[in-house]
C-alpha cells in the first residue's frame, strides 16, 4: 500500500510539475514541458520521445569521445561533420548493394548478428565503407557503435595495463555497444606464441562473446583469411566466419582516386 501511495505521490508531482511549464514559453518539448514524463489519461506515466533521443546522443557522444582521448577511434576525416554527402559512387555497384543491404539488415534487425568482414590491399575503402555504415546507423539513432582502429588498441591497452578505469571501459565498449568495427585487424605486430598472447586471448574473448550474444561486428583486413586465420588462430576465424558476411573489396585504390580528382 505505501509503495503505491509513493507512485501516486511522485505521478501527481510530475502532473503539477507539468501544468506549471504548460505557462513556460521557453520549453523546447511541447509532448513533455521538458519533464521527460506525458501524463496519461489513465494516471499512467509515459517516458518522453525527446528525452530517449536526448540519452541515445549523450551515450554515443560519450563513447566516441572516450575512443577519441585514447586515439582509436574513427578517423576524422570520416566523420558526419567532415563528410556532409557519402560519395558511394566511389565503390563499385556490386559494393554499394552490400553496404546498402547490410545497414538494412542491421537497422531492421535482419539476420541481425550478422555483421561484415571486409578485405582486400591498402586504399580499397574498407574503412569509408564501415565509416559509412556506422554514421547511417548512429544518425538516426538506430543503434550505439563503437569503431576501434585495433592496432592502435592493443597500443592504448598496452599503454593503460595498469589504468583499471581504461581498461574497463575499454572492455564495456567492446563487449556490450550494440555494434562495434575493428578495422586495420591482421596489422598488429604478430605474435610467436599465439596460445600465450594476451592480444589473441582478448580477441577471442571479445569475438566469442558478440556471437553467442548476438552483437554484430564489422572487420576490415588487408590479409586475406588464409593469412588472417594463421595470425590470429583458427577458433577465432571460425567464429568471424560464422558471424560475418565475407567479401574481398574490389583493388582501386580510392586515396589516388579522391587525389585525382582534386
Amino acid at each position: 500500500m505505501e509503495k503505491i501511495e509513493k507512485i501516486i505521490t511522485k505521478i501527481e508531482m510530475i502532473k503539477d510539475l507539468s501544468e506549471e511549464l504548460k505557462q513556460d514559453k521557453e520549453a523546447q518539448c511541447k509532448l513533455c514541458n521538458d519533464t521527460g514524463w506525458i501524463f496519461k489519461k489513465d494516471y499512467t506515466l509515459q517516458r518522453c520521445t525527446h528525452l530517449e533521443a536526448e540519452n541515445f546522443i549523450n551515450t554515443q557522444k560519450s563513447i566516441e569521445s572516450f575512443l577519441d582521448e585514447l586515439r582509436v577511434g574513427m578517423p576524422e576525416r570520416f566523420k558526419p561533420d567532415q563528410i556532409p554527402q557519402w560519395d558511394l559512387e566511389l565503390i563499385s555497384y556490386e559494393y554499394q548493394k552490400i553496404m546498402l543491404n547490410k545497414i538494412q539488415e542491421l537497422s531492421q534487425g535482419q539476420r541481425s548478428n550478422i555483421g561484415l568482414f571486409l578485405y582486400g590491399p591498402p586504399g580499397d575503402g574498407k574503412t569509408y565503407s564501415v565509416c559509412f555504415i556506422i554514421n547511417s546507423l548512429v544518425e538516426p539513432r538506430i543503434m550505439h557503435c563503437a569503431f576501434f582502429n585495433y592496432p592502435r588498441l592493443l597500443a592504448a591497452i598496452r599503454d593503460n595495463f595498469h589504468n583499471y578505469d581504461v581498461l574497463d571501459r575499454l572492455k564495456e565498449l567492446l563487449f556490450e555497444t550494440d555494434l562495434i568495427a575493428l578495422d586495420d585487424l591482421g596489422m598488429e605486430r604478430k605474435v610467436e606464441d599465439p596460445d600465450t598472447s594476451w592480444s589473441i586471448d582478448l580477441l577471442y574473448q571479445v569475438i566469442d562473446y558478440r556471437c553467442d550474444n548476438f552483437k554484430p561486428v564489422l572487420i576490415t583486413s588487408n590479409r586475406d583469411p588464409d593469412e588472417l586465420e594463421d595470425q590470429i588462430k583458427k577458433g577465432i576465424w571460425s567464429r568471424i566466419r560464422g558471424m560475418c558476411d565475407i567479401h574481398k573489396m574490389p583493388a582501386d585504390d580510392l586515396r589516388h582516386l579522391k587525389k585525382d580528382e582534386k
